[in-house]
């Protein structure tokens, strides 16, 4: 997961956890999630940018069985989120 101050969150790897690693971003930026079920990763873009200042890519281990789910952290007051298909 990703926080508009930059800050990252992993259960597997300490590397990616309780840090600020990624991009930061605020009203209006569009963040993008991509899963690569092949390279077991997970790309976080801002404003589809195409730039290594706006990307952040970290792992995620698949554990069979179990759901992919997507979540918002809302945490601001007055923090918003709309999901785009």
């Amino acid at each position: 997961m990703v926080s508009s101050n930059g800050g990252v969150w992993s259960h597997i790897d300490t590397v990616h956890n309780n840090v600020v690693k990624a991009f930061t971003f605020s009203k209006n930026d569009r963040v993008t999630v991509e899963l690569n079920p092949s390279s077991l990763s997970v790309q976080f873009r801002k404003n589809n940018s195409k730039e290594a200042s706006g990307t952040y890519t970290m792992p995620y281990t698949e554990i069979k069985g179990d759901e992919l789910c997507g979540c918002v952290l809302l945490y601001y007051p007055n923090t918003e989120a709309e999901l785009l298909e």
